[in-house]
């Protein structure tokens, strides 16, 4: 005799209440056959494990609920069938009956309403990171409170400009709401590709999402000796956020690509110890950095702390790989980052990402503006974005500006030969 079941987490991995895991369907066939069909993914709070049902706590449990039931239905209606029939359900039966009346549902292939749309999708996107995923997870939580079910034929401009009235209500910054703008546009492309919408009703060809420029705050060599000259040996937690921070300001790195550096990226070469990595997280490229020639090797130095002797002398050697900086999350270091900004009296805002522009400005600055090296360097792919660092580098305005001469004869001069 067959029985179904639906299981969550069946490999009992560690999560959180906001991680999700797999929610599958067993279908038990005696002697301890058994096959498992990957239903969705829910967090811990999202599934009631007593009564078998999605809890409201899931954006789209009502569709997610109603399509168990119908799944419970066509199966207990398929082992009627062939209980009339004398018939035994077998795996090879099931398979069969389960990716023809259950697979090809219309409402599993074609979802009602973009939000359980982007419910489904914004796990499947692995090309991007934590950060990425959570911008999805924000807008869609905003997406169901402005309007929880938005039909696919009712994406239209009328609708993407309530959205952004609904945004601006809320009291959100025209670049804040931006993103969240182009979260939605990302899903709509995605739902486009997979012929869930036609790009002739694209909401957004004659809608324009404003922008307004923004100052990138980063610091200069003065700021940089004021972090230096800090110490908290009585506070662990301060200490690993200000070695990280600075770390950030003399490598260029993003937060999350300093937080994957392992061992086996150091390298000896003539010039030092250098970082080779094999890709960057957000642009999906190699990354080679001679560490020791950058800024006096003082990310070195950083290095230094976070491993023992032993570890230290055996870079380039053959050892057990470890993760150097793995301790602390973005949202920790950002609220350290207030008090050590308060303690090096530094009146501006820090963030960690302030230590990646505070890289690429200062080297455009000792550089002289080299373009093609602040690229490499820090990983990017369009000069457009190396060259806001190239402006943004304040030194080289002055020197320029010294060198004008302002006299109104010498220009009159210069001007007409």
């Amino acid at each position: 005799m067959t029985k179904i079941r639906f299981i969550f987490n069946r490999v009992n991995r560690k999560i959180t209440d906001n991680e999700k895991a797999l929610l599958q369907l067993q279908v038990y066939f005696g002697r301890r056959k058994s096959i498992y069909k990957k239903l969705f993914h829910l967090s811990r709070s999202q599934w009631d494990d007593k009564n078998k049902q999605v809890t409201a706590a899931a954006p789209n449990h009502l569709y997610l609920n109603n399509r168990l039931n119908i799944l419970r239905k066509k199966y207990y209606d398929l082992c009627l069938e062939l209980d009339n029939r004398s018939e035994m359900l077998t795996p090879e039966v099931f398979k069969s009956w389960y990716d023809r009346e259950i697979l090809l549902l219309p409402d599993s292939a074609r979802p009602a309403t973009i939000n359980i749309f982007i419910d489904r999708e914004k796990d499947k996107i692995l090309s991007v990171g934590n950060v990425t995923r959570s911008h999805y997870s924000n807008t869609l939580k905003l997406l169901n409170e402005f309007n929880p079910a938005i039909k696919f034929k009712d994406l239209n401009y009328s609708l993407v400009s309530d959205w952004n009235n609904f945004l601006i209500l809320k009291g959100y910054k025209i670049n804040t709401i931006f993103k969240h703008h182009k979260v939605l546009k990302t899903f709509i492309n995605l739902a486009i590709k997979k012929g869930n919408f036609s790009y002739d009703q694209y909401p957004y060809r004659n809608y324009r999402v404003k922008t307004e420029a923004t100052s990138r705050v980063d610091l200069d060599f003065i700021e940089l000796e004021r972090l230096e000259n800090l110490s908290y040996p009585n506070n662990p937690s301060l200490q690993e956020s200000l070695d990280m921070f600075l770390f950030g300001c003399y490598s260029g790195l993003r937060f999350s690509d300093i937080r994957n550096i392992e061992t086996r990226h150091l390298i000896r070469t003539k010039d030092g110890v250098c970082l080779d990595l094999d890709k960057v997280i957000k642009v999906r490229r190699p990354v080679y950095i001679p560490l020791e020639l950058l800024f006096e090797g003082k990310s070195v130095l950083i290095i230094k702390k976070f491993l023992s002797p032993e570890q230290f002398d055996n870079i380039g050697f053959k050892q057990e790989s470890r993760k150097i900086f793995n301790h602390q999350s973005n949202p920790t270091i950002n609220k350290n980052l207030k008090t050590i900004q308060h303690d090096a009296d530094i009146n501006k805002l820090l963030t960690f990402h302030v230590s990646r522009h505070t890289f690429g400005t200062n080297l455009a600055e000792v550089s002289e503006g080299d373009i093609y090296l602040v690229m490499d360097l820090m990983g990017i792919s369009k000069v457009e974005t190396a060259m806001i660092y190239i402006h943004n580098s304040k030194e080289r305005t002055h020197r320029k500006l010294r060198k004008i001469n302002w006299n109104p004869h010498i220009i009159y001069k210069k001007n007409n030969g």
